[in-house]
């Protein structure tokens, strides 16, 4: 439960800006769908998360999240979701390596009538010596803004370096 002044994010880590989700989904209480700004709101959200371990090989994992949005304004309620599934294969190729892929969407307004914003993810987490691993991986997002149904998809390339002391 949650209080979120004028003009304030739903996913902000306490700051002003957006750090997750599309601006229908951060700023629901606008009462115009994609504009950022508006009315002062209220939250209530809720979140399931699961990981099943079935194998030393396996790893499953997959969440849910709900956020009721009531707006201090005039039409500007909603109603905030976002879901994924993810695998896992630890030990990939060789010991402390990991395999992943991923699937999901990014928190989306359910009242907007545009496709939803997925996002998929592969991975590659190689261990290069006992205290340092190297991940590249790749994110394709379809409507990332969740603008409108022709919105133009978008590919990321990460590349990280993890150095374990």
């Amino acid at each position: 439960h949650g209080y979120h002044g004028a003009n304030s994010p739903l996913f902000n880590a306490g700051g002003t800006g957006a750090v997750v989700g599309t601006s229908q989904a951060n700023f629901v209480a606008n009462g115009v769908a994609g504009g950022i700004g508006g009315n002062p709101y209220i939250s209530n959200s809720f979140g399931f998360e699961a990981a099943f371990q079935p194998s030393d090989k396996l790893s499953i994992s997959g969440f849910v999240l709900y956020s009721d949005i009531t707006g201090l304004g005039a039409n500007d309620n909603g109603e905030v979701w976002s879901y994924g599934l993810g695998v896992a294969l630890p030990d990939f190729g060789k010991k402390g390596n990991v395999l992943g892929i991923f699937a999901g969407v990014q928190p989306y307004l359910g009242s907007v009538d545009s496709d939803k914003p997925y996002h998929f993810e592969g991975f590659y987490k190689y261990r290069v010596t006992d205290n340092i691993s190297i991940t590249p991986g790749v994110i394709w997002l379809t409507n990332p803004g969740q603008v409108s149904s022709n919105s133009d998809d978008a590919i990321i390339g990460t590349l990280r370096t993890t150095f374990n002391f």
